[in-house]
């Protein structure tokens, strides 16, 4: 969960920090590593992480009606090993029958906190992310 709650976490950081309050997510993977939308490179994300069960970063992405990326998912079709006990932000996860129904998602309906209320990290750190402003919820 590690991998996906950090690239959850570095889309969610990408939308906050968008440059002249433009917020839009990203367009590609590598903008997480690189984002050339200011002056000097802001990273964040260290680098594309492989999924971890399938050992390759070809990560699913759900993309948004504009075809910006707002999550992400392993394509893997095993059952997943671990059934209960997940961090309250993956609680859909209990209900998973394949990883790939696991879903890293900045944007989820209906469950979706404001961004600036102190939403728990992915990565299962408890602190807000930084930034300002709402992300859209999904159909709407």
């Amino acid at each position: 969960m590690f991998a996906g709650g950090a690239i959850r976490d570095a889309i969610v950081q990408y939308y906050r920090r968008s440059p002249n309050g433009n917020r839009e997510f990203p367009r590609a993977m590598q903008d997480l590593v690189e984002d050339r939308r200011y002056i000097t490179v802001e990273r964040h994300l260290r680098k594309i992480y492989a999924d971890p069960i399938t050992g390759k970063s070809d990560w699913g992405l759900i993309k948004d009606a504009n075809g910006a990326i707002v999550g992400v998912y392993s394509q893997s079709r095993e059952v997943p090993l671990k059934r209960d006990n997940f961090p309250e932000i993956f609680g859909a996860f209990a209900q998973a029958g394949h990883y790939s129904d696991w879903k890293f998602g900045a944007v989820i309906p209906d469950t979706t906190p404001a961004v600036d209320g102190p939403a728990p990290a992915a990565n299962g750190d408890h602190a807000p992310l930084p930034g300002r402003g709402a992300l859209p919820r999904a159909g709407g």
